[in-house]
């Protein structure tokens, strides 16, 4: 088994001499599951097992293994993978969207203070929070406020209520036969009962 750690830059990365020495036999044996030498003589038979090789041992999900642990107010741990059917949508969503905003985070690296760390930091989120609760829908949006994320959220009508108050802005998206129309969206439009989508911005 070849550790993350093993896999990291330096004097014993991939592409090391102790590396190709210790792992060497395995990684032929595994390039020799994927690869012919002249696959213009093999069979039917083994073209398909050639196939099924190459689509099983150049996915990520043969090799890795992701779960998002819980932790309730009580310090009681779960695995998200062992309760995911037994929860409701809105629960299922939230994991979703911390996982998402931490990605992003990393990927704009947030938390970097050197001219690296100067970077766009822009979510778009379409259909946005459709089976969480209002306090799931605060929570999330005052997350990606707190990791220093910019947003620009497309959601369902019905969700308005619960992010335009913490959004920097809000527009109403207005469609009318091939023509569309962006215009502040406030509560008295609220009140009135429009039908566009509208989008938020938060950040």
């Amino acid at each position: 088994m070849i550790t993350a750690d093993e896999l990291m830059e330096g004097e014993s990365g991939l592409f090391a001499l102790p590396f190709q020495q210790k792992y060497g036999p395995l990684i032929e044996k595994l390039f020799s599951q994927i690869t012919m030498a002249d696959d213009t003589q093999l069979n039917a038979r083994k073209q398909s097992e050639l196939q099924e090789n190459i689509v099983r041992y150049t996915d990520f999900r043969t090799y890795l293994k992701f779960d998002l642990e819980t932790t309730d107010q009580n310090g009681s741990k779960q695995l998200l993978s062992q309760t995911l059917n037994m929860k409701s949508g809105g629960e299922t969503q939230t994991p979703f969207y911390i996982a998402v905003l931490a990605s992003f985070a990393q990927l704009y690296r947030v938390n970097d203070a050197t001219r690296f760390g100067n970077t766009v930091r822009l979510v778009v989120f379409d259909e946005a929070f459709n089976k969480m609760d209002s306090d799931r829908i605060t929570e999330s949006v005052l997350l990606l406020r707190k990791m220093g994320l910019q947003a620009i959220i497309c959601t369902p009508p019905d969700k308005v209520s619960d992010i335009m108050p913490i959004a920097d802005r809000t527009l109403l998206v207005d469609k009318s036969g091939y023509r569309m129309h962006i215009i502040p969206f406030g509560k008295e439009m609220q009140n009135e009962g429009s039908t566009g989508d509208p989008e938020s911005s938060a950040g």
